[in-house]
């Protein structure tokens, strides 16, 4: 009696490649839907934020990335100032800073950074009502609270996501 050995481990990479491949796609477009969805929907300033996530998939390595090619986007998720998450914290005190003249603070906008001094909230107040009688558009802050639109998104999704895993891989 003869054995005839088959392999199959060529069509069984090519599956698994297809189910990862779909999971990644799938996966990556829940995430960057429903991050959209948690950003912010007050101002220009996080509407050209929202509008700006996107996935990509690497079909080649199997790796998916969600992400936003804006640096404000950072500052929504982690915060700044006295409220940053971050892991090196953020700068306590109150600053200064200028909006240019080309009006709202959209992708075209840009902000003019008064020096790097902290201030209490009097002298704050006082240095932008100076500015502002220079014809200057001033402001002051403490910071910027964390909206964390990408891991509010993870957190809610992953019992999701785990599950389409699942589902998509069963039978492996």
């Amino acid at each position: 009696m003869a054995i005839e050995f088959h392999d199959f481990s060529i069509e069984v990479e090519d599956w698994i490649e297809e189910k990862a491949l779909q999971f990644l796609y799938e996966a990556a477009g829940e995430l960057e839907a429903q991050t959209k969805r948690n950003v912010p929907s007050h101002g220009r300033w996080f509407t050209d934020q929202k509008n700006a996530w996107r996935y990509e998939v690497d079909e080649g390595r199997l790796v998916a990335t969600i992400g936003n090619p804006q640096e404000r986007s950072l500052w929504t998720e982690f915060g700044t100032g006295e409220y940053s998450i971050s892991p090196k914290g953020g700068r306590k005190g109150y600053w200064i800073y200028v909006k240019e003249a080309d009006g709202e603070a959209g992708a075209g906008s840009t902000y003019a950074y008064k020096g790097g001094k902290a201030y209490t909230l009097d002298e704050a107040k006082k240095l932008v009502a100076m500015m502002r009688e220079d014809g200057l558009d001033a402001y002051y802050t403490k910071g910027q609270r964390p909206y964390k639109p990408f891991q509010t998104a993870y957190t809610k999704l992953r019992p999701k996501l785990i599950r389409l895993a699942e589902q998509i891989f069963k039978g492996v």
